[in-house]
């Protein structure tokens, strides 16, 4: 190799500001402002008891992307404890049969296996599921992360059809000690024969069911949270603060 070889040899410094650049976009795709579905026209389909649940068709697909927001009558701690014990979420989420865990990459970051009941004569619908938890700093948000992985030691059942959640997420602020304002949005294929505007049709009530499920077991059980998840909460409410001391 000659000099004039060595010189076109990018140096040192110059491949660690690339890599520090490509981590800084990654990490500014996490702000919540930043998802997808954000500026969607989004319909408003119902309102109950504190949460309003919306609708919204992307092009170039059969399904519909559904958005629940409100504020549920429950501390963020137990929310979140609730959300992460992994094998107890069959108590409280509905028609879930089976909830557990494959793999526990850390207290904010595991994948878990999903089975769910379906109404006879719809075969019943597993997932396979990455969840994280992330805070979000520039807009003050913890942020639930939950899409479809494929994992080797979760193989298809002859008796169940393999569902995808191609996009979900959960957005959680505190109100106040004893309120949380959430934001969730999700898209559900189903996969198997369903017909997709049954599907849309018999999704509309899951996002509403849910959180209420998730509002009543936080306020009657508050789970012993995991010391990542303790440091994401004291980290958030530090920035409401000074959010909240610049406005005044």
């Amino acid at each position: 190799m000659n000099a004039n070889s060595l010189r076109r040899i990018p140096n040192l410094k110059t491949i660690l500001a690339f890599i520090l650049l490509q981590l800084s976009v990654s990490a500014l795709a996490l702000t919540y402002k930043d998802r997808p579905y954000d500026n969607s026209d989004w319909h408003k389909i119902y309102e109950k008891h504190n949460i309003t649940v919306y609708s919204h068709k992307p092009k170039n697909s059969a399904l519909v992307v559904f958005k629940a927001v409100g504020v549920l009558n429950a501390p963020l701690g137990p929310i979140l404890g609730n959300l992460r014990e992994v094998e107890k979420t069959i108590e409280w989420a509905p028609n879930m049969s089976e909830k557990t865990l494959l793999k526990n990459h850390s207290d904010v970051e595991a994948i878990t296996y999903n089975d769910n009941d379906l109404p006879w004569p719809v075969t019943d619908r597993d997932l396979v599921l990455t969840n994280k938890l992330f805070l979000d700093e520039e807009e003050g948000y913890l942020i639930v992360e939950t899409r479809s992985v494929e994992f080797p030691g979760a193989p298809i059942k002859k008796d169940r059809v393999r569902a995808v959640i191609e996009y979900g997420t959960m957005a959680f602020r505190p109100v106040d000690e004893k309120n949380t304002w959430v934001e969730l949005i999700i898209l559900v294929d189903p996969k198997g024969s369903i017909p997709k505007w049954l599907v849309n049709i018999m999704q509309q009530k899951m996002p509403y069911d849910f959180l209420k499920s998730l509002e009543k077991r936080s306020n009657e059980f508050s789970p012993e949270q995991l010391p990542g998840i303790t440091d994401l909460e004291k980290r958030l409410r530090k920035i409401l603060e000074k959010k909240m001391a610049h406005k005044e």
